[in-house]
Parts: C-alpha cells; sequence; structure tokens
C-alpha cells in the first residue's frame, strides 16, 4: 500500500507542462507539489535537503540548456538521482546518452509523456532500486524512446575499469563484485552478437559472454521488472542468450 503522503518537485517553467505534468502523475496521490522554473531556484530548493519523492526536470529553463541543470546539480552535491526523471522536447542523442551514462536518469520526450510518466514515476516511488537497476532502466528508456530495441551482454568476473579504452560509447553497469553488463540502447542482435565476440577475444581469460536483446519495447511495460528480469536471465547458470520479442510474449515465460 502507497503511503498517504508524496512530494513531488517540478522544474519547469511553463505553466500548461506543469499542469500536465500534475495531471499525468495524479494517481500517485501527491499532497505536496513543488515548483522551481529556474535552474537556480531548483538548486536552491535541493540544497536546502527538502525530502521530494521524485524529481521532474525539464532540461530548457530560462538560465540553463541542454544537460547544464544536471552538471549544476552534480556540483553542487546532489545524488538523489534515482529519483528523478528528465523531460525534454528535444534533446541530442549525444546529451541522451551522456545524461544515462553519467547520471542514469531517464529521459522522456515530452509530447510521449501521457501513460510514461506515471509508470515510470510509480516505478521509481514503489521500488527500493539500487544504482546498477537505475542504469539499466535508463538505457531501456533511451531504446524506447528510440528505436524499441536494446541489447546486453554480461560479462562475469569483469570489472568497468577494463572497459574504459574498450567501449567507449556503450553503456558499462558495474554489478556488485559478479560482474558488469555492457548495454546497446537502440542495438539488435547483429550489434550485440558482434560486440559480444570482440569481448571474448579482447578479454584475458576468455570469459564465458552471454547475451539478451530486447525488441519491440513501448509504453506499457514496466522498465524496473524488465530490468530485474534482464539481469536475473543472463546471470542464470545455463542461459546462452536469447531474443525476446516483447510485443508478442512476457520475458519470464522466456527465461
Amino acid at each position: 500500500m502507497m503511503p498517504t503522503e508524496r512530494s513531488v518537485l517540478i522544474v519547469e517553467d511553463q505553466p500548461d507542462d506543469v499542469a500536465s505534468i500534475k495531471r499525468f502523475l495524479g494517481d500517485l496521490n501527491v499532497k505536496r507539489w513543488d515548483v522551481a522554473e529556474t535552474a537556480e531556484q531548483a538548486i536552491e530548493l535541493l540544497a536546502d535537503d527538502h525530502h521530494y519523492d521524485l524529481h521532474v526536470f525539464d532540461l530548457t529553463l530560462p538560465d540553463c540548456a541542454n544537460l547544464e541543470l544536471l552538471d549544476r546539480l552534480h556540483a553542487r552535491g546532489f545524488a538523489a538521482w534515482r529519483k528523478s526523471i528528465v523531460i525534454t522536447g528535444v534533446v541530442e542523442e549525444l546529451e541522451q546518452d551522456r545524461a544515462i551514462e553519467t547520471f542514469g536518469v531517464p529521459v522522456l520526450d515530452k509530447a510521449q509523456l501521457d501513460g510514461r510518466l506515471l509508470a515510470w514515476a510509480r516505478s521509481i516511488i514503489d521500488d527500493s532500486g539500487t544504482a546498477w537497476l537505475t542504469r539499466i532502466v535508463a538505457t531501456l528508456g533511451a531504446s524506447l524512446w528510440g528505436t524499441g530495441s536494446c541489447g546486453f551482454i554480461w560479462v562475469p568476473g569483469a570489472s568497468a575499469t577494463q572497459f574504459r579504452s574498450m567501449l567507449a560509447a556503450a553503456q558499462v553497469i558495474p554489478v556488485s563484485q559478479d560482474g558488469v553488463l555492457v548495454a546497446l540502447p537502440n542495438e539488435g542482435l547483429k550489434a550485440a552478437v558482434e560486440l559480444r565476440e570482440l569481448l571474448s577475444d579482447q578479454l584475458p581469460g576468455a570469459p564465458s559472454l552471454t547475451s539478451l536483446v530486447l525488441m519491440d519495447l513501448d509504453a506499457s511495460h514496466d522498465l524496473y521488472r524488465l530490468s530485474q528480469d534482464v539481469l536475473t536471465a543472463v546471470r542464470r547458470p545455463g542461459f546462452s542468450g536469447a531474443i525476446w520479442p516483447l510485443a508478442e510474449m512476457s520475458p519470464r515465460a522466456v527465461v
């Protein structure tokens, strides 16, 4: 059962967009809405140790653009990225990738908030979450917003530092001490297989790698639950690789 009181910070300078966000999140039983119309106002609110269950950040504000808001928050010590969602009308692909890689935050298109924003917000509020889970969710979100495909490669016993020179463009997600999950947003089977073979050749000890490719992502999926399913599958003994066509079957039936 959800707690009876929720608080949400909306960083948005357009009143119509603020009203839309509140409407989309109406089922969360929010008791306190705080609105910041500029990056400076947002930084001041968050610097005062206000507790919010959710932050919704627009990237284009009167005093910042692109990822400047996120960079400024990071510089001031903000760390609650797992409770944050970025919404935007326009974002460059490289900026979106950096938001995922650096901060682990999902980036949602303003034109597609109906359904997606509430589902994502509910997952953030209701899930205890971990850093790796947030990173996987953000990667799936980029794929949902892009081609609807996402590839994953599980590398057991590896560390993120081993990949810095090999995989500058990929998402490398450390998962405790067990290994790393390499995520390929907007990439399908061909890219996953090619990268898996490359890593098998270049990593020491000829590790056994597994891959999983998700196809046909859409707004109806619970991305937090799906992220947990992905990691459970690729780490399972005997798992040798799969494609999950999500429009046709449940991933739980495949594993």
